[in-house]
């Protein structure tokens, strides 16, 4: 069994510098797309110790809008700036859209598809059709219970 690939983790010491024994929270990304977060003693590997969140339902529908913090809190632990969110993400028949947004769109997609299309790929060929949005909120209303649904309009808005 071949191991997936993993983005390079980011790590945050507590800020209990007063403490023997410290703590690092630990995030990365799979090669699937999904985030890992854990807390471990300061230094040591993770194997093990992480909590898997999925972006193709389980947290992202459990907990809408976790996975979404999790990945602006990992770009903040690498020092990349969080303006990713804010650029234009396309739409095939429309105006485009804000990234946080498409992001919200996307949990569904892979939710509902099982695709291996990364959201940057969606991008390239044209972004959404509203009609493919509106269709998923049409499939997530007849599989899921109300909730699954009203969490993810809630999260397009």
């Amino acid at each position: 069994m071949t191991m997936p690939e993993y983005t390079e983790e980011a790590r945050y010491l507590t800020d209990d510098r007063d403490l023997k024994e410290r703590n690092e929270l630990v995030i990365l990304q799979g090669g699937n797309g999904d985030w890992y977060v854990g807390v471990v003693p300061e230094g040591e590997g993770c194997l093990g110790r992480m909590v898997r969140l999925c972006t193709s339902g389980g947290a992202s529908f459990a907990a809408p809008g976790l996975t979404v913090a999790i990945s602006d809190a990992y770009r903040a632990m690498r020092g990349f700036p969080n303006e990713a969110d804010d650029r234009p993400f396309p739409m095939l028949d429309g105006p485009p859209i804000t990234w946080k947004l498409a992001e919200v769109i996307y949990t569904a997609y892979r939710h509902l598809f099982h695709n291996d299309q990364t959201l940057e790929q969606i991008a390239q060929r044209g972004g959404f059709g509203w009609a493919e949005v509106a269709t998923m909120g049409e499939m997530l209303k007849k599989r899921h219970d109300g909730g699954v649904y009203n969490a993810w309009v809630r999260g397009l808005l």
